[in-house]
């Protein structure tokens, strides 16, 4: 699950049992004031013993993980000029590696920011690919699909977008009908993941809907 639970979100409860429905086994939350994170571990900790917290450049790049998992580690990544946090996460399943990465880039709300969101994505791409193994990418990228920056990213990056096949997920902004928001919070997979659903959770009191895939690492 990935989730932008907007920076002056207090309904850590309501957020902790809209995770426990889903059920989740690892969470990345985007927008995670440091106060935030503390209230988050006292609803999460019972079910989710993992986690982990960085704090950005500004508190709305605060990002967080949350997990049932032990990870085998954890590395953030500075992508961009303005060293927005990019939280990378490794795991191991039946002797194989697989890495899931939180992202939350720059709204394009002017012309240097989109650039700087441009920047993000390029560097993400990088990454990705000098990754050896099984690779899950989500969070708010800040970007529609029919971007032409977006289609640029999937080529480069060689990730698929888990919601192929399946309805589109408008996840933002909350407060609009269904039909008048845009899917800006993504999931990727390299191509040994496969994709079993994918879905929309609530909101929470956020300007975002949460997102969430069930997947499942392929044989290579």
């Amino acid at each position: 699950m990935f989730y932008n639970m907007y920076v002056v979100n207090t309904h850590y409860t309501e957020i902790a049992n809209m995770v426990k429905e889903v059920r989740p086994d690892i969470v990345i939350f985007e927008e995670v004031e440091g106060v935030a994170y503390g209230d988050l571990v006292e609803e999460l900790a019972s079910d989710y013993p993992y986690s982990g917290y960085r704090k950005g450049p500004l508190d709305y790049f605060d990002i967080a993980y949350f997990s049932k998992i032990r990870p085998d580690g954890m590395k953030v990544h500075y992508l961009s000029d303005e060293r927005l946090p990019t939280i990378g996460l490794t795991f191991s399943a039946k002797g194989v590696a697989y890495h899931v990465i939180g992202v939350h880039t720059r709204a394009p709300t002017a012309g240097d920011r989109f650039l700087v969101r441009n920047e993000h994505l390029t560097a993400l791409a990088e990454l990705v690919k000098g990754i050896d193994g099984p690779v899950v990418v989500g969070g708010d990228f800040n970007i529609s699909p029919w971007s032409g920056n977006w289609k640029d990213f999937i080529l480069a990056s060689g990730l698929k977008e888990a919601r192929m096949g399946a309805t589109l997920g408008p996840s933002w902004p909350e407060w609009l009908p269904a039909f008048g928001r845009i899917p800006i919070d993504h999931i990727l997979v390299s191509s040994s993941i496969g994709v079993d659903s994918i879905g929309i959770g609530n909101n929470s009191f956020s300007d975002h809907f949460s997102i969430f895939a069930d997947l499942v690492i392929m044989s290579e």
